[in-house]
Protein backbone atom coordinates (compact mmCIF):
# COMPACT_ATOMS: atom_id res chain seq x y z
CA UNK A 1 0.00 0.00 0.00
CA UNK A 2 1.50 3.73 -1.27
CA UNK A 3 1.60 6.03 2.25
CA UNK A 4 1.39 9.38 0.96
CA UNK A 5 4.16 11.63 2.69
CA UNK A 6 7.96 10.42 4.09
CA UNK A 7 10.12 12.93 5.61
CA UNK A 8 13.69 11.36 5.85
CA UNK A 9 17.32 13.22 6.29
CA UNK A 10 20.44 11.34 5.87
CA UNK A 11 24.18 11.56 8.03
CA UNK A 12 26.72 11.00 5.35
CA UNK A 13 30.59 10.17 5.61
CA UNK A 14 33.21 12.58 4.91
CA UNK A 15 35.11 12.87 2.08
CA UNK A 16 38.60 11.29 3.03
CA UNK A 17 41.22 12.62 0.20
CA UNK A 18 44.54 14.20 0.20
CA UNK A 19 45.56 17.79 0.21
CA UNK A 20 48.10 20.39 0.29
CA UNK A 21 46.78 22.92 2.83
CA UNK A 22 43.85 23.03 5.46
CA UNK A 23 41.99 26.38 3.98
CA UNK A 24 40.42 26.35 0.67
CA UNK A 25 42.02 22.81 0.37
CA UNK A 26 42.26 21.69 -3.16
CA UNK A 27 41.66 18.03 -3.16
CA UNK A 28 43.70 16.18 -5.57
CA UNK A 29 43.15 12.29 -4.91
CA UNK A 30 39.99 11.09 -3.37
CA UNK A 31 40.35 7.87 -0.73
CA UNK A 32 36.71 7.28 -0.30
CA UNK A 33 33.84 9.11 -1.65
CA UNK A 34 30.77 10.29 0.05
CA UNK A 35 28.60 7.51 1.54
CA UNK A 36 25.35 7.02 3.54
CA UNK A 37 25.92 6.18 7.74
CA UNK A 38 22.54 6.50 8.74
CA UNK A 39 18.62 7.80 7.82
CA UNK A 40 15.80 8.96 9.92
CA UNK A 41 12.73 8.67 8.79
CA UNK A 42 8.64 9.29 9.67
CA UNK A 43 5.42 9.15 7.91
CA UNK A 44 3.20 12.29 7.61
CA UNK A 45 0.18 11.30 10.27
CA UNK A 46 2.59 9.11 12.71
CA UNK A 47 4.54 10.63 15.84
CA UNK A 48 7.43 7.45 15.65
CA UNK A 49 10.33 8.51 13.93
CA UNK A 50 12.72 5.47 12.66
CA UNK A 51 16.23 5.11 12.34
CA UNK A 52 19.19 2.31 10.77
CA UNK A 53 22.54 2.98 10.50
CA UNK A 54 25.48 1.19 9.17
CA UNK A 55 25.97 -0.69 12.67
CA UNK A 56 22.78 -2.68 11.54
CA UNK A 57 24.64 -4.26 8.80
CA UNK A 58 27.62 -5.89 10.03
CA UNK A 59 30.06 -2.72 10.03
CA UNK A 60 33.38 -2.82 10.37
CA UNK A 61 35.56 -0.15 12.19
CA UNK A 62 37.54 2.19 10.60
CA UNK A 63 36.62 4.59 7.60
CA UNK A 64 37.83 2.56 4.76
CA UNK A 65 35.95 -0.35 6.13
CA UNK A 66 32.39 1.83 5.19
CA UNK A 67 30.22 -0.34 3.07
CA UNK A 68 26.53 1.26 2.66
CA UNK A 69 25.36 -1.19 0.39
CA UNK A 70 23.30 -2.81 2.79
CA UNK A 71 21.97 -0.11 4.26
CA UNK A 72 20.59 1.49 1.13
CA UNK A 73 19.16 -2.34 0.11
CA UNK A 74 17.29 -2.06 3.17
CA UNK A 75 16.03 1.28 2.77
CA UNK A 76 15.20 1.44 -0.85
CA UNK A 77 11.82 -0.47 0.34
CA UNK A 78 10.75 1.43 2.58
CA UNK A 79 10.95 5.06 0.12
CA UNK A 80 9.08 3.03 -2.68
CA UNK A 81 6.04 3.25 -0.48
CA UNK A 82 5.75 7.39 -0.54
CA UNK A 83 3.60 9.09 -3.21
CA UNK A 84 6.36 12.07 -1.97
CA UNK A 85 9.33 12.80 0.16
CA UNK A 86 10.15 16.01 1.87
CA UNK A 87 13.87 17.05 3.26
CA UNK A 88 15.51 20.42 4.02
CA UNK A 89 17.69 20.43 1.13
CA UNK A 90 16.41 17.86 -0.24
CA UNK A 91 17.07 18.36 -3.91
CA UNK A 92 20.42 20.26 -3.64
CA UNK A 93 21.83 16.68 -0.63
CA UNK A 94 19.25 14.01 -0.13
CA UNK A 95 17.69 13.00 -3.00
CA UNK A 96 20.97 13.78 -5.07
CA UNK A 97 23.13 11.21 -2.71
CA UNK A 98 20.66 8.20 -2.55
CA UNK A 99 20.34 8.03 -6.21
CA UNK A 100 23.66 8.17 -6.52
CA UNK A 101 24.15 5.29 -4.30
CA UNK A 102 21.84 3.77 -5.87
CA UNK A 103 23.73 3.88 -9.03
CA UNK A 104 26.85 3.15 -7.43
CA UNK A 105 25.68 -0.15 -6.32
CA UNK A 106 23.79 -1.23 -9.30
CA UNK A 107 20.53 -1.56 -8.03
CA UNK A 108 17.33 0.12 -10.06
CA UNK A 109 16.28 3.51 -9.08
CA UNK A 110 13.09 3.69 -7.14
CA UNK A 111 9.55 4.52 -8.43
CA UNK A 112 8.57 8.19 -9.47
CA UNK A 113 8.28 10.03 -6.31
CA UNK A 114 7.11 13.58 -6.03
CA UNK A 115 10.26 15.34 -4.15
CA UNK A 116 9.48 18.48 -1.34
CA UNK A 117 12.29 20.78 -0.18
CA UNK A 118 11.30 22.57 2.62
CA UNK A 119 14.79 25.11 1.89
CA UNK A 120 13.09 25.66 -1.43
CA UNK A 121 9.63 26.48 0.13
CA UNK A 122 11.85 28.55 2.57
CA UNK A 123 12.55 31.00 -0.28
CA UNK A 124 9.30 32.30 -0.60
CA UNK A 125 9.69 33.98 2.97
CA UNK A 126 12.41 36.85 4.02
CA UNK A 127 13.94 34.51 6.72
CA UNK A 128 17.59 35.28 8.41
CA UNK A 129 18.75 32.70 6.25
CA UNK A 130 17.39 29.23 5.05
CA UNK A 131 19.14 27.01 7.29
CA UNK A 132 16.41 24.31 8.35
CA UNK A 133 17.79 25.21 12.44
CA UNK A 134 17.02 29.27 11.56
CA UNK A 135 13.71 28.61 9.96
CA UNK A 136 12.85 26.85 13.15
CA UNK A 137 13.79 28.90 15.32
CA UNK A 138 11.98 32.08 13.81
CA UNK A 139 8.39 29.79 13.38
CA UNK A 140 9.06 28.95 17.37
CA UNK A 141 9.41 25.16 16.44
CA UNK A 142 11.48 22.66 18.19
CA UNK A 143 15.28 22.85 17.40
CA UNK A 144 18.51 21.31 16.02
CA UNK A 145 20.70 19.59 18.42
CA UNK A 146 24.18 20.88 19.03
CA UNK A 147 26.45 18.41 17.83
CA UNK A 148 30.13 18.27 18.25
CA UNK A 149 33.08 18.29 15.35
CA UNK A 150 34.33 14.66 16.42
CA UNK A 151 31.13 12.87 16.14
CA UNK A 152 31.50 11.14 12.90
CA UNK A 153 35.30 10.17 13.41
CA UNK A 154 33.74 8.66 16.92
CA UNK A 155 31.33 6.36 14.85
CA UNK A 156 32.89 5.44 11.61
CA UNK A 157 36.74 5.34 12.65
CA UNK A 158 36.43 4.31 16.22
CA UNK A 159 33.24 3.08 16.23
CA UNK A 160 32.06 4.68 19.74
CA UNK A 161 29.01 2.39 20.52
CA UNK A 162 28.10 6.62 22.37
CA UNK A 163 29.21 8.27 19.46
CA UNK A 164 26.05 6.18 17.16
CA UNK A 165 23.52 6.44 20.29
CA UNK A 166 24.69 10.46 19.86
CA UNK A 167 24.19 10.33 16.10
CA UNK A 168 21.08 8.64 16.29
CA UNK A 169 19.40 11.18 18.95
CA UNK A 170 20.63 14.17 16.52
CA UNK A 171 19.36 12.50 13.05
CA UNK A 172 15.62 11.54 14.57
CA UNK A 173 15.56 15.15 16.11
CA UNK A 174 16.45 16.22 12.75
CA UNK A 175 13.36 14.64 11.01
CA UNK A 176 11.00 16.03 14.13
CA UNK A 177 11.96 19.55 12.88
CA UNK A 178 11.67 18.76 9.79
CA UNK A 179 7.81 17.31 10.28
CA UNK A 180 7.22 21.14 12.27
CA UNK A 181 8.59 23.22 10.16
CA UNK A 182 7.05 21.48 7.22
CA UNK A 183 3.69 21.88 8.67
CA UNK A 184 4.34 25.43 9.66
CA UNK A 185 5.39 26.22 5.75
CA UNK A 186 2.41 24.08 4.07
CA UNK A 187 -0.42 26.14 4.15
CA UNK A 188 1.21 29.44 1.97
CA UNK A 189 2.54 27.08 -0.68
CA UNK A 190 0.18 27.17 -3.47
CA UNK A 191 1.94 25.18 -5.80
CA UNK A 192 4.00 21.81 -6.64
CA UNK A 193 2.89 19.91 -3.50
CA UNK A 194 0.34 17.27 -4.01
CA UNK A 195 -3.12 17.69 -3.57
CA UNK A 196 -4.74 15.82 -0.21
CA UNK A 197 -7.75 14.93 -2.19
CA UNK A 198 -5.77 12.80 -4.90
CA UNK A 199 -3.39 11.03 -1.79
CA UNK A 200 -6.25 10.55 0.13
CA UNK A 201 -8.87 10.10 -2.27
CA UNK A 202 -11.27 12.85 -0.79
CA UNK A 203 -13.10 15.44 -2.77
CA UNK A 204 -13.70 18.42 -0.92
CA UNK A 205 -10.69 18.36 2.08
CA UNK A 206 -8.02 20.61 2.38
CA UNK A 207 -5.79 20.35 -0.60
CA UNK A 208 -2.68 21.03 1.94
CA UNK A 209 -1.56 17.44 2.00
CA UNK A 210 0.14 18.34 5.55
CA UNK A 211 -3.53 18.72 6.62
CA UNK A 212 -6.33 17.52 4.56
CA UNK A 213 -8.78 18.72 6.72
CA UNK A 214 -12.82 18.27 5.87
CA UNK A 215 -13.40 21.34 7.99
CA UNK A 216 -13.28 24.14 5.21
CA UNK A 217 -15.66 27.67 4.92
CA UNK A 218 -16.46 29.52 1.85
CA UNK A 219 -14.59 32.55 0.54
CA UNK A 220 -16.08 34.04 -2.05
CA UNK A 221 -16.27 33.31 -5.35
CA UNK A 222 -13.45 34.36 -7.90
CA UNK A 223 -13.98 34.80 -11.57
CA UNK A 224 -11.90 32.89 -14.07
CA UNK A 225 -11.24 32.12 -17.32
CA UNK A 226 -14.82 30.54 -18.72
CA UNK A 227 -16.62 30.84 -15.52
CA UNK A 228 -15.89 31.04 -11.92
CA UNK A 229 -15.18 29.02 -9.11
CA UNK A 230 -16.19 28.63 -5.25
CA UNK A 231 -12.80 29.85 -3.00
CA UNK A 232 -12.50 28.21 0.35
CA UNK A 233 -10.33 28.54 3.43
CA UNK A 234 -9.23 25.69 5.93
CA UNK A 235 -10.25 25.98 9.29
CA UNK A 236 -7.28 24.31 10.70
CA UNK A 237 -4.53 25.65 8.65
CA UNK A 238 -5.62 28.30 7.02
CA UNK A 239 -4.60 27.51 3.69
CA UNK A 240 -6.90 28.75 0.42
CA UNK A 241 -8.19 26.85 -2.20
CA UNK A 242 -10.78 26.95 -5.05
CA UNK A 243 -13.47 24.50 -6.33
CA UNK A 244 -13.79 22.83 -9.39
CA UNK A 245 -14.83 25.23 -12.52
CA UNK A 246 -18.25 26.44 -12.78
CA UNK A 247 -19.25 27.57 -16.11
CA UNK A 248 -20.97 30.31 -16.80
CA UNK A 249 -24.20 30.28 -18.97
CA UNK A 250 -24.01 33.56 -21.83
CA UNK A 251 -27.65 33.87 -22.87
CA UNK A 252 -27.41 36.29 -25.98
CA UNK A 253 -30.54 38.27 -27.14
CA UNK A 254 -30.94 39.49 -30.30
Amino acid sequence: MRRPLLYLDYETTPIVAWAWQFHDAELFHVMRDVQIMSVAWSWEGESEIYYMDLTEFKHKQGIFNVDDKELVKAFLPILDKAEAIIAHNGKGFDFKVFRGRLAIHGFPPHRNIKELDTKIWGRRFRFTNNRLDTIARQLGSSRKLATRKNLHYDCLEVNDPSAWRENKKYNKQDVAVLKEVAHKLAPFIISGIPNANDIYGTSMNCKNPLCGSASLKENGVRIVLGGHKVEYRCKDCGHYARGPLIRDTVVLVK
